[in-house]
């Protein structure tokens, strides 16, 4: 059985989503629904196969989001510390 993803953090890798943030709002073992608060709001989330998302570590952002304007901060502030993570590791592996 696989693990259960609500509250996580996910990229989408394929579709016209693709490059994109979401939040897992449900998941029903193959499926997921995503929900990102703007163009996929947390009334209505998208159905989205499990094998065309990966899933990111997340630090708590999305703890206490109940409105679509809370959902977009938290994802716009879990992407900065995703970048941040991204410009140290190559900035790291430039130095040796």
């Amino acid at each position: 059985m696989k693990e259960n993803w609500n509250g996580k953090t996910v990229l989408s890798l394929s579709g016209h989503d693709k490059g994109r943030l979401f939040l897992v709002v449900g998941d029903d073992g193959h499926f997921l629904w995503l929900a990102d608060g703007k163009s996929r709001r947390l009334e209505r989330p998208k159905k989205k196969n499990r094998k065309h998302t990966k899933l990111l570590p997340s630090e708590g952002e999305f703890i206490g989001v109940r409105t679509d304007g809370s959902l977009r901060k938290a994802l716009s502030k879990a992407a900065k510390r995703l970048m941040y993570h991204k410009d140290s590791r190559r900035d790291s592996s430039a130095k040796g």
